[in-house]
Formats: structure tokens, C-alpha cells, sequence
């Protein structure tokens, strides 16, 4: 449904410009629905950007981070020099939506909505004051404050699963829950073709069970854990990893050659979207990532539904929200554990049944396109935008 007289959103990032589930999802499905979307954030790392692409304005300022500093440090900079330039640039808009993804943009999208008079969004995709006390605890702490005096002063909330979703319902706001999901078109158009032939510079061999991951693979993510597991599996198995930093891969094709499996460990440097399909199509078994930290219970990877969305079978960690999601859709394995002996067992058996699995892939494909593609969460979203703006 189109907007009535082009509505201004503006959404607040510190996420990478063209971050998944923020442009290529959500602001391109509201310049879709008649909206002028504009979404506004910072640059720690390059120069900027100022650009329109496809119908979404990028506005993101490049500041320079003081070196050597503690966290505390690091804040105070970001309150007293970020905030009131990212602020500036939200008004200069004049919204009538601000749209604030994760808790780091809220403070300065409740302070501009203020001053704008607008409605007031907060997209979160990961549950903070866990992740921060994960890594320090006093900080956890003042996170969980952060959030606790920002958080009431929002008009609705989004989250990425309902055990998210949950713990602002309990708090009497408005929340809506758009899964991280795929377009089901994008996958459509590679599921009726022949596994492995889109990969050939892979060189994945035609006649082993691949099994792999493609995406970030960032400080909290554990796959070294899969590689140990290498070793004790079936000769034909090959693993592959896509997307991690250089030195990310390095450490993992060493420690594939300390245990004697270089042969069988094959890695890529990081590939665009169209390419993160063809390649997750091409195998037999996806790995989800082993997430050790406490908010990882509530949070849901885009990776499953690309899974799903692409008839391929995975293995997930024992992760309340994913591992209640896997048992209920039946739509992968779940790890018991996180050891070597725990990997190498649910591995061997997703790998065991290949009717099983083609079953498994098929009712997954089906229910994406059904209940968790990305066109159905697009028709929430609309919808709740026009709840919001009444």
C-alpha cells in the first residue's frame, strides 16, 4: 500500500550502509511502499558516504575514534561529539518516522524525536544489556540502565524472534516481530537448479558431502570448534567456510593442518549477497554459527532462513530461540553440545539420511515461502507503519 503524501523516515544506523536487514530489507521495502527513506549513521573506519541508491538516501559521517582509550572513554566521545552531529543530520530531514536500529542509536533518536515532534521506532535486532555484560559487566549494567530509560519513551518496538519480542511485551509496548528472513524470489530462483555448479572457483568436489557456512564471522562467533570436529568425520565430508577476514581463515586452515584436514577445509574471503546463495545452495548440510554469550538465547540468524529459503538442511547450537525454532519447523539438526564429540554426532547423522534431508529441505523451502519470507514480513512492516502514523 503506498503512503499517503510520502511520509519521511529516518532510520538510525551503526551498522555497515548497506547492512542486510536495514537496506536491502527495510528501507527498500518502504521507498517500495511510497516512502522517502533516508537512513543516517556514523563512520568509524572509512571516509563517509553521501549517496542515493535505489530510492534510499545514505547519509553516514566519518569520525575518528581516540585511540587507546577504555570503553567509558569511547562513550563520553561518542555522547559529546557523535551524537550532536547524527542528531543534526535526523532533523535536518525533518521526520515524521525516526527508525533507530539497536540500542546505540536509541538516546540520539529519543532526543531528535523530541525536538522533532515524530513518532519513534526501535529496531532491535539483539538483546544489549546481555551482550555487554557478556564482555563487561559493568558496562552490562549500564547498558541495561541505558535501555531501561529509552526504552519507555519509544512508540513501538521491533525485534528479530518472540523470545525478543517477549521481553518488551512484558513491558506494555507495541512490538511487531519481522524475522531476519530472504526474499523467497532470491532463492526461488536457485532451487530448481543443479547443486554445485555455480561454485567451480570453490572447487568443491562433486562426488563428497559438503557441509559449510557462509557470512560474518566476527569475535563471538565460534568455528574453530567445527574444525576440531573435522577430524573425527567421514573422509567424504568437506567443510567450507565463506566470508570471515583473512586472518580469520588463516587461523582456521592452520588449525585444519595441525589436525591433518587441510585437504578437507576449503575457505573464501567474502562474496556479495547474490553469490552468499549460490554458494550456501550448493550444500548438502549448513553450520550455523556456535555463539557462546548469553544474548545469543533470545536472537535469530538471517542464516537459518537462508537455510530454509534453499532446501538446505543445518546444524544449529542448543540456543533457546534457535533450538526451539529447529524442533518446532523440524528444519535442522540441534547440537546436544558444544565439544568435538558432540559436533561429530549430530553431523554424522544429518549427513546419515539423504532422503530425510531432502524432506527436511523441501517442508523448509515450503514453509519460507509461506510464513518467513521476507514479501510476508515486508506486508507487516507496511502494516505497522500505518498503525503507528494513525
Amino acid at each position: 500500500m503506498k503512503s499517503e503524501a510520502k511520509k519521511r523516515i529516518v532510520m538510525v544506523s551503526g551498522h555497515n550502509p548497506y547492512d542486510g536487514r536495514i537496506f536491502h530489507k527495510e528501507a527498500k521495502s518502504l521507498v517500495g511502499m511510497g516512502y522517502r527513506a533516508t537512513i543516517v549513521g556514523w563512520d568509524f573506519k572509512g571516509d563517509g558516504l553521501k549517496k542515493v541508491d535505489n530510492g534510499v538516501k545514505l547519509e553516514f559521517h566519518p569520525f575518528r575514534l581516540p585511540k587507546g582509550k577504555n570503553i567509558f572513554s569511547k562513550a563520553r566521545f561518542f555522547r559529546k561529539k557523535v551524537m550532536p552531529i547524527i542528531q543534526k543530520k535526523i532533523l535536518s530531514h525533518k521526520p515524521d518516522i525516526i527508525h533507530c536500529h539497536d540500542l546505540e542509536t536509541l538516546p540520539v533518536g529519543v532526543k531528535a524525536a523530541r525536538r522533532a515532534k515524530c513518532k519513534l521506532i526501535y529496531d532491535c535486532h539483539e538483546y544489549w544489556p546481555e551482550m555487554e555484560w557478556h564482555q563487561n559487566k559493568i558496562w552490562g549494567v549500564v547498558t541495561w540502565f541505558l535501555e531501561k530509560i529509552n526504552v519507555r519513551k519509544v512508540d513501538a518496538v521491533i525485534t528479530v524472534s518472540d523470545h525478543l519480542a517477549d521481553k518488551f511485551k512484558r513491558k506494555k509496548i507495541p512490538t511487531e516481530v519481522l524475522f531476519n528472513t530472504t526474499r523467497y524470489e532470491d532463492a526461488k530462483k536457485l532451487v530448481n537448479s543443479e547443486k554445485k555448479f555455480f561454485c567451480p572457483e570453490l572447487g568443491l568436489p562433486n562426488d563428497k558431502i559438503i557441509i559449510g557456512y557462509v557470512g560474518a564471522m566476527n569475535y563471538r562467533m565460534d568455528f574453530d570448534s567445527y574444525v576440531k570436529a573435522l577430524s573425527g568425520l567421514d573422509d567424504n565430508i568437506i567443510m567450507v567456510f565463506v566470508g570471515g577476514a583473512e586472518a580469520r581463515l588463516e587461523k582456521l586452515k592452520k588449525l585444519a593442518e595441525g589436525l591433518g584436514v587441510a585437504k578437507r577445509l576449503i575457505t573464501h574471503s567474502w562474496v556479495d549477497y547474490d553469490t552468499c546463495l549460490k554458494y550456501i545452495y550448493s550444500f548438502d548440510i549448513g553450520l550455523q554459527a556456535l555463539i557462546s554469550d548469553s544474548m545469543a538465547e533470545h536472537t535469530f540468524p538471517t542464516k537459518i532462513f537462508e537455510y530454509m529459503a534453499l532446501k538446505v538442511p543445518y546444524v544449529a547450537p542448543d540456543l533457546q530461540a534457535m533450538a526451539d525454532f529447529t524442533r518446532k519447523w523440524n528444519s535442522g539438526y540441534v547440537l546436544d553440545g558444544r565439544s568435538p564429540d558432540d559436533i561429530i554426532k549430530t553431523i554424522t547423522d544429518a549427513v546419515s539420511d539423504p532422503e530425510r534431508n531432502k524432506k527436511i529441505g523441501m517442508k523448509s523451502h515450503k514453509n519460507v515461502k509461506e510464513k518467513f519470507s521476507w514479501e510476508i514480513m515486508e506486508k507487516r512492516l507496511g502494516k505497522f507503519y500505518e498503525r503507528i502514523l494513525r
